[in-house]
């Protein structure tokens, strides 16, 4: 089962989510118009039970809670997709 699922919306309008579980942290984002999932990178960490996923101005997702990251949207699925923030 997944712990602490997080959602923020995007840009381009999907929606990220974040969860973490048993096997690890996994990500995905939703289409709203298409009904569909699609993976992307995941976080190098899960998130902790009262966590905050938190679109900034710019489109990009803070995460934090457990450690914090930025998710890059125009990276989406790719190296350095999330960044851990020191």
């Amino acid at each position: 089962g997944s712990d602490a699922p997080l959602a923020a919306t995007l840009p381009d309008g999907r929606i990220l989510i974040c969860c973490g579980s048993f096997s690890g942290p996994f990500t995905e984002a939703f289409n709203p118009i298409t009904h569909t999932y699609a993976a992307t990178a995941n976080m190098s960490n899960s998130r902790v039970s009262g966590s905050t996923a938190t679109t900034l101005l710019d489109g990009r997702v803070l995460l934090i809670g457990g450690t914090a990251e930025i998710f890059n949207p125009m990276v989406n699925a790719g190296i350095g997709a999330f960044e851990v923030v020191p």
